[in-house]
């Protein structure tokens, strides 16, 4: 997967632990996960881990921008979003070899990080920095007053990121479309949008009309996520 590769072991350079995570999805979807346990990760700072994420206020002001002038809008997410930020030739970071990796070529190895991984401190930043890269390079500019908010090149297109989450609005449908394929030339991500039922973005249901130029945020398919995910449905 390019995600890592095996070297020597050297407990010098202090190689992390790691976990499975195994996880059924409110779907009944089955999910399994290596995750590192990253409080061992050396940082120097907080801006080594920070990642900005779209503020509520900036969120309102850009769909109510949107409605006013009658943009499309659609909301995708990127999957293993953490996995496609890729380390820095400068980035040391070593794991133990995670359990059921049980071939003898992985004796006395240890495995140096190639992409990020989840668990990691720094996998939120590193994110960020990828897809703010790639925004960037198709000619997208990210607002001073919330990092997390990039404009497009003739203003008439807006990304607001949360994390692997992000909503768009844009003057034409072709934008969008745009968009979307050249983000799927890096990225695997799924879409929803008004018409296959809402978008569903950060726990809640988005309700956008353009016709109407009205947009209702429904918390209750969150609700009912998090009561399957803890068993209270009964």
């Amino acid at each position: 997967s390019g995600t890592f590769e095996p070297v020597p072991l050297d407990l010098t350079k202090q190689p992390m632990n790691t976990k499975w995570i195994f996880k059924q999805k409110p779907n009944g979807a089955l999910k399994s996960r290596i995750v590192v346990k990253g409080f061992g990760e050396p940082v120097e700072s907080i801006t080594d881990f920070y990642a900005a994420t779209v503020q509520q206020t900036s969120l309102r002001v850009t769909t109510i921008v949107a409605l006013t002038r009658g943009y499309v809008s659609a909301s995708f997410d990127v999957k293993a979003a953490f996995l496609q930020a890729p380390l820095g030739p400068d980035d040391k970071l070593y794991i133990h070899i995670p359990d059921g990796y049980d071939s003898p070529e992985y004796k006395g190895k240890m495995f140096k990080l190639k992409r990020s991984l989840y668990g990691l401190r720094s996998a939120p930043r590193r994110w960020q920095e990828e897809l703010g890269n790639t925004l960037i390079k198709l000619n997208f500019v990210k607002l001073r007053c919330d990092p997390a908010v990039y404009l497009g090149p003739d203003n008439n297109i807006i990304v607001a990121v949360y994390v692997d989450d992000s909503r768009v609005y844009a003057e034409y449908e072709n934008l969008i479309h745009d968009l979307f394929t050249k983000i799927g030339e890096k990225y695997d991500y799924t879409v929803s949008t008004p018409e296959n039922g809402g978008e569903y973005f950060l726990g809640h249901t988005w309700n956008y009309n353009r016709s109407t130029r009205t947009c209702v945020i429904d918390r209750s398919r969150g609700i009912n996520d998090m009561l399957a995910k803890y068993k209270m449905t009964d």
